[in-house]
C-alpha cells in the first residue's frame, strides 16, 4: 500500500472507531513485502490478490457487509481488485472504492443508514 493510501486508511479507521464504537470494521492486510518462501506460505494460508483493504462487518436487508478499497487520488485499480469487487457484489456484499476521506466517511455513513422499508 502506498504511503498516501496508508494515511487515508488510518484516518478512516480512526474516524470509524470514534463515530461507531459499537460496530466492527477491520483491515485485511493483503499487501506486504515478503520473501518468496513467505509469499508462498501466505498464499497457502489464504492470501488472495485483489481483496479489499477494509471490511465493515455490518449487514442490512440489502447487503451482508461492506468491502472498502482505499486509493490515493491518483491511485488506479488493479484488475485483481476489480475482479474481487465484482465477486463481492455478486455474493451480496457492498463494494466501494474511495479516493479521499470525505467520500469514504459519507459512503459509510450512507451505508449504515440503510433501513429496511416498512
Amino acid at each position: 500500500m502506498k504511503r498516501r493510501e496508508e494515511t487515508l486508511q488510518i484516518a478512516l479507521v480512526k474516524w470509524f472507531a470514534t463515530a461507531h464504537p459499537d460496530k466492527v470494521m477491520f483491515s485485511i492486510p493483503n499487501e506486504r513485502k515478503a520473501t518468496p518462501r513467505e509469499g508462498w506460505r501466505m498464499k497457502q494460508m489464504g492470501l488472495t490478490p485483489g481483496v479489499a483493504d477494509l471490511f465493515l462487518m455490518h449487514g442490512n436487508h440489502l447487503y451482508h457487509g461492506m468491502f472498502i478499497e482505499m486509493k490515493s487520488p491518483s491511485g488506479m485499480m488493479q484488475p485483481t481488485q476489480m475482479q474481487f469487487g465484482e465477486k463481492a457484489e455478486v455474493a451480496g456484499y457492498r463494494y466501494e472504492v474511495y479516493y479521499n476521506l470525505n467520500d469514504a466517511v459519507m459512503g459509510i455513513t450512507n451505508y449504515l443508514s440503510i433501513k429496511k422499508p416498512k
